[in-house]
C-alpha cells in the first residue's frame, strides 16, 4: 500500500466488543473472574484480545512478597489460557499495579465466544483484589485484525 492510498473497510481493525469494571472487586485468594466479555466471531479470523487491571494486595511484609497473576481465559474461569502476567506487589496500595496483556486469538468456529480476565494469588499470605474507578477502570477488549 503507497503512501496516501485509502484504505478499505475490511483492512481496518474493527472493535468487536468491551467490557470494564469500576468498582474495585472483593478480597480473594483463589482464581477468581474479574470482568468478562462475549463477542460474535467468525471461523478462521484474528482477533485481538486485550486487558487491564490493577491487582493489589492488603498488606505486604517485605518486597516482593506478594505475587499476582492476570489471565485472559476462553470461555470461563477454568477455561483455556490464552495469555497470563505475573506481577510482584512490592508494597501495599490501593492504587494497584497495571497489568496489560495481549492475547492473538483465531476463531476456530462461528458463533459467540466469551473471553475473561481472572486474577489469582500466586505467593504470600495477604488477601488480594483488584482496584478500579470510573476514571481508571478495569478492562477487557476484543477487535477483529484483518489480514
Amino acid at each position: 500500500m503507497a503512501s496516501g492510498d485509502v484504505l478499505a473497510n475490511a483492512e481496518i481493525a474493527t472493535r468487536v466488543g468491551q467490557n470494564t469494571i469500576t468498582a474495585n472487586t472483593s478480597t480473594f485468594t483463589a482464581e477468581t473472574l474479574i470482568v468478562s466479555v462475549t463477542v460474535n466471531v467468525e471461523a478462521g479470523k484474528r482477533y485481538k484480545i486485550s486487558g487491564e487491571l490493577r491487582p493489589c494486595a492488603s498488606a505486604v511484609a517485605s518486597p516482593s512478597a506478594e505475587c499476582n497473576i492476570v489471565r485472559i481465559r476462553e470461555d470461563s474461569l477454568t477455561g483455556t489460557q490464552v495469555q497470563a502476567a505475573q506481577v510482584y506487589l512490592a508494597t501495599a496500595s490501593t492504587a494497584g499495579f497495571q497489568v496489560v496483556l495481549y492475547a492473538d486469538y483465531t476463531a476456530v468456529a462461528t458463533g459467540t465466544k466469551t473471553f475473561v480476565l481472572t486474577s489469582i494469588r500466586q505467593a504470600g499470605a495477604n488477601t488480594h483484589f483488584v482496584t478500579a474507578g470510573t476514571t481508571a477502570p478495569g478492562v477487557i477488549t476484543v477487535d477483529y485484525l484483518p489480514t
